[in-house]
């Protein structure tokens, strides 16, 4: 976000923007794999610091949306949360995201490109302007 707005992060948080990621059943508190780390790096994106968390209701009522990777994991998040329904949907409207654990490199390679693809789509759907 701050990338194509061209301000600092502190800037974006400062305006009350946030992205957050969440689980339904994560391994709480487990740190981002090395596989993860070097997808990352491929796109030229700093790999923050980062552990695994569980979305929780605070979350779900203050998100204006919400992004899941697959059909079913938002249709568990809508049935814990019935709330999310009207904000909830998939990251990628045309199929589920594979989830890359346990897979080679390059799975974890393109499923940070389409990733990164798609989130720019969002944000060109709601106009977040680029810097």
């Amino acid at each position: 976000i701050a990338l194509r707005l061209g301000i600092s992060i502190d800037d974006v948080l400062r305006g009350g923007t946030r992205a957050e990621s969440a689980g339904l059943d994560p391994r709480r508190g487990v740190g981002m794999d090395d596989s993860s780390r070097a997808a990352l790096g491929e796109l030229s994106i700093a790999a923050p610091a980062h552990e695994a968390a569980a979305i929780t209701p605070e979350q779900v009522d203050a998100a204006h949306a919400i992004y899941c990777m697959t059909q079913s994991q938002r249709s568990a998040l809508v049935q814990r949360h019935p709330v999310a329904l009207a904000k909830t949907r998939c990251l990628d409207p045309h199929g589920d995201i594979p989830e890359p654990t346990g897979q080679g490199p390059d799975v974890y390679a393109e499923v940070a490109r389409r990733i990164q693809i798609l989130v720019r789509n969002h944000f060109d759907e709601v106009r977040l302007a680029t810097a």
